[in-house]
């Protein structure tokens, strides 16, 4: 699955001053139909108005979606529904160009579908969508993230001994016999909290982007409802990175962000301190030091919830995520860690007749859960894909945050 098609308000490629083109969305277009691309016109006029306008300024676009079409106005989410129907994709297979965060933003939002700031048109920075500098960097961004199969280095698909569904991801390898450069600046953003660069380019911006488009092109955003973030080993600590990436884009999709859903009551002994210690942390060092927080009690009954953490060795963290959720009434959870240690995760299973309360802190002992390992799928191609998009940052005079192309 890959991006097909852009949707542009019209104002992100005539001026609403003089309907004139902006500069470098000629030569933007030209390049989206280089790539294979189509794009579609949007806009609250009707298209007897919207359609020679654009005549006049040299613009044929693939399709038009205007309120004749929609027979609504935006912030409706038919303008994305319809233009997708109409070119025979799917929603996460489109993605709209605004400027206008009442209008533009939320018609794709309700219809799920990536947005993207038009600052050429609308300098002033909205609370919504990635935010792209120029006309040139729309096909920029769509040739390094969206112009691709998204591929999880790591998947597990299983179900534990009482049937319940284990879902488990991982973007990258955490091994430095992968990349040692690369998995050396992954852990220095995410455990330390820096900005390491590889070269010119920003690791937590380009991790982040890598994730979120990952997750779109797979669909995975289609079925969440809520998201959250697996908390340090330290009581009252969570990884900063990964909550400004979940409350920034969960809101892309019309999701949720609840970033205390997960309650470290008591620090845990920290993993990677343990197995240099020649020791197994085991599964009850999360389990005793966790539960939900109350206070969302009623918030995630029957929904599905996405448990984001920096890496994940025997899985032991979203193991204990999956079932404190499950036993407080979630109808799904999937895990994702950025990085994987191993390709094999333990799965838990609790012990038959086991009952807890999960809003509430509780000491298991070792006999309370089972454990079985189990055998991911693994795609080595997602580490080979990591790399040449690194190879293609490279190629940028500065990082991917504004995207403004390398000089030719």
């Amino acid at each position: 699955m890959a991006v097909e098609a852009v949707l542009f308000d019209q104002s992100t490629l005539l001026s609403p001053k003089d309907h004139t083109v902006w500069p470098g969305v000629l030569e933007m277009l030209a390049d989206l139909k280089a790539m294979g691309l189509r794009w579609v016109a949007t806009s609250n006029e009707p298209s007897s108005t919207i359609g020679p306008r654009l005549q006049r300024a040299g613009l044929t676009p693939d399709a038009l979606m205007t309120r004749s079409e929609t027979g609504d106005r935006k912030p409706s989410p038919k303008f994305c529904n319809l233009a997708a129907q109409q070119l025979g994709l799917k929603n996460n297979q489109l993605v709209y160009v605004g400027d206008d965060d009442r209008n533009d933003a939320i018609a794709a939002i309700a219809a799920r579908v990536l947005y993207f700031n038009a600052r050429w048109a609308h300098p002033a920075a909205p609370p919504y969508g990635f935010d792209l500098a120029a006309p040139a960097s729309v096909p920029a961004f769509l040739r390094l993230f969206l112009r691709r199969q998204p591929r999880w280095h790591l998947q597990l698909d299983e179900k534990d001994g009482d049937g319940n569904p284990v879902s488990t991801k991982a973007l990258l390898s955490a091994r430095r016999e992968w990349n040692a450069e690369i998995t050396n600046a992954i852990k220095g953003v995410l455990k330390r909290g820096g900005q390491n660069r590889i070269g010119p380019v920003r690791v937590d911006d380009l991790l982040l982007f890598h994730l979120l488009t990952t997750i779109y092109l797979g669909g995975l955003h289609e079925d969440v409802d809520w998201w959250t973030v697996y908390p340090s080993s330290t009581a009252g600590k969570v990884n900063d990175i990964l909550v400004r990436f979940s409350d920034q884009y969960s809101k892309l999709f019309r999701d949720r962000f609840l970033p205390d859903l997960l309650v470290r009551h008591t620090n845990a002994e920290t993993s990677h301190k343990v197995r240099a210690q020649g020791r197994d942390p085991g599964f009850i060092n999360q389990a005793n030091t966790l539960h939900l927080n109350p206070a969302h009690r009623g918030n995630i009954r029957k929904k599905h919830v996405l448990v984001l953490d920096d890496f994940t060795t025997d899985g032991y963290s979203l193991e204990a995520a999956r079932l404190l959720l499950l036993r407080g009434g979630a109808r799904a959870v999937t895990g994702i860690g950025i990085g994987a240690h191993y390709s094999s995760l333990k799965i838990q299973t609790p012990a038959p007749g086991l009952m807890w309360d999960p809003w509430s802190a509780r000491q298991f002992d070792a006999k309370d859960f089972r454990s079985r390992r189990v055998d991911c799928q693994v795609d080595q191609q997602a580490l080979k894909d990591f790399e040449s998009l690194i190879d293609e940052m490279r190629k940028w005079k500065s990082a991917p945050k504004g995207l403004t192309p390398p000089a030719p």
